[in-house]
């Protein structure tokens, strides 16, 4: 398209004629010019890439300013709650070894390790809950909660992963930290995980006065804040 856009408009060109191109050279300038980088795509499901559009993304916005507008929260009532998944072997970084080394190990805690999901919750003030951390485990141990965060809620479930129970769990631990009152309520927002959705957790919101609000559903790669600015540049570590 370059070569043929010059030779259309005559504009002075070094383009290879013969096989009408404009070369690696133009192309490498282009994308300084305009500020482009190669950069690796995401995977995005079709569901995800349909569901979230502007429509979904704006009644999300209305709903979230016709909250605050009714019950008037600060910005330190505001939360956002979402899941990670955490591996107990850490990351192994590069070393300088001898060129030609074929074995160049490191100690971990182990060789393989075993995924632990986090439930954290944020402010917009920046003040956090402390986590609830759930173990692949079928029973808990005093073991798990060896060095663990400050407050920290610990329990087990046959996967690792939460589920409505265990969300509910968190729920309690959550109003058990945040004091929301009828007078000071607090507004919750989540995405809509399976496991967010039970009356038991509806009906403890609505006796502790707590306000969930969900995000658009398939979005949470886009919007979700925790995942987007907290759990991106923490599992990236």
């Amino acid at each position: 398209m370059a070569y043929e856009y010059a030779v259309k408009h005559s504009v002075p060109n070094n383009f290879n004629n013969a096989t009408q191109m404009a070369g690696k050279d133009w192309l490498k300038g282009f994308m300084k010019r305009n500020n482009l980088y190669v950069r690796k795509t995401e995977g995005t499901s079709l569901n995800r890439a349909i569901a979230f559009n502007k429509d979904e993304v704006y009644i999300f916005f209305k709903l979230l300013g016709d909250l605050i507008e009714k019950f008037n929260f600060p910005p330190r009532n505001i939360f956002d709650v979402d899941e990670t998944g955490i591996t107990s072997v850490q990351d192994l970084g590069k070393i300088v070894a001898e060129k030609g080394q074929k074995r160049v190990g490191s100690i971990t805690s182990g060789e393989r390790g075993q995924t632990v999901t986090a439930v954290c919750a944020m402010s917009a003030t920046g003040i956090f809950v402390p986590p609830m951390l759930i173990y692949p485990r079928q029973r808990h141990s005093v073991a798990l909660e060896a060095d663990g965060p400050r407050g920290a809620l610990y329990r087990c479930s046959k996967n690792g992963w939460i589920n409505e129970n265990l969300f509910v769990d968190w729920l309690k631990h959550f109003a058990n930290h945040t004091k929301p009152s009828e007078k000071d309520p607090i507004l919750l927002i989540l995405d809509n995980h399976s496991s967010h959705i039970s009356i038991k957790a509806y009906e403890l919101c609505k006796s502790n006065n707590i306000v969930m609000l969900s995000l658009p559903p398939h979005g949470s790669h886009r919007i979700q804040p925790m995942d987007v600015s907290i759990y991106g540049p923490f599992n990236g570590l």
